[in-house]
């Protein structure tokens, strides 16, 4: 029942009351609760720009994924057909792996590029004339 498509697309909502729909709610709660604190982190405790910058997009992410989340709990438990419905689920989950990928993609291809244009750039800076005040 799990696996056959007519469980996930049809327009009826998930009975979310149980343990499963709170587990999902502590999910999406703890999704913005991170996302929360990334951003305050991010901007605090960050050693250089670029992972001030990821932690602050990372923590964008999950704040807008925890509010989706919550939105669509919350239309799930009031029986919403269309915006309630199961296939939205893994949409959402589908939409963070995706956002997940792409994070660690500019961990650890980009920022390392950044960092050595911007030694570069601070190399070529030294020879170059600058104000004097």
């Amino acid at each position: 029942m799990f696996f056959s498509l007519s469980y996930w697309f049809t327009l009826d909502p998930p009975v979310v009351s149980g343990g499963i729909g709170q587990a999902l709610f502590f999910l999406f709660i703890a999704c913005f609760a991170m996302g929360c604190a990334a951003r305050m982190i991010g901007v605090r405790r960050m050693p250089d720009k670029h992972a001030k910058r990821l932690m602050d997009s990372v923590g964008l992410a999950l704040l807008i994924m925890g509010f989706l989340g919550v939105g669509l709990f919350f239309f799930s438990y009031e029986h919403i057909r269309l915006f309630g419905a199961r296939f939205w689920y893994p949409v959402w989950l589908l939409g963070l792996i995706a956002w997940i990928g792409y994070y660690g993609w500019v961990a650890k291809k980009r920022i390392p590029l950044w960092r050595q244009r911007e030694e570069e750039r601070r190399q070529k800076d030294a020879y170059l004339p600058s104000r004097k005040k």
